[in-house]
């Protein structure tokens, strides 16, 4: 997370509030399926690597519908990870398939 932003407030109400994520996209580059996310004063991307879906999915846009199947599931993933301070280096979020277990 960079110096000029906000702190994530991740305990309390913060962890009640309701994942708002943004547009869904493939992300070519990153071989992920990728959302901006919401949740209290946070503001970051999640990213969902392509081999998190290996059976799911051969292309991206597979990828994006198997998302849409397990929505809430990533959505609680997404706000543990948030409660346990779970962050990449640039202050945002990555599902791996040690987290869908």
């Amino acid at each position: 997370m960079r110096e000029d932003e906000p702190e994530p407030r991740v305990g309390g109400e913060a962890a009640q509030d309701t994942v708002s994520a943004g547009e869904l996209q493939w992300n070519t580059e990153q071989q992920a399926v990728e959302f901006g996310v919401e949740i209290g004063e946070y503001r970051g991307v999640v990213r969902v690597q392509r081999r998190v879906f290996k059976r799911l999915c051969r292309s991206g846009q597979r990828c994006v519908g198997a998302y849409y199947l397990q929505r809430t599931r990533f959505e609680s993933i997404v706000k543990r990870k948030l409660r346990r301070r779970q962050l990449t280096e640039d202050g945002n979020v990555e599902i791996s398939g040690r987290d869908l277990r």
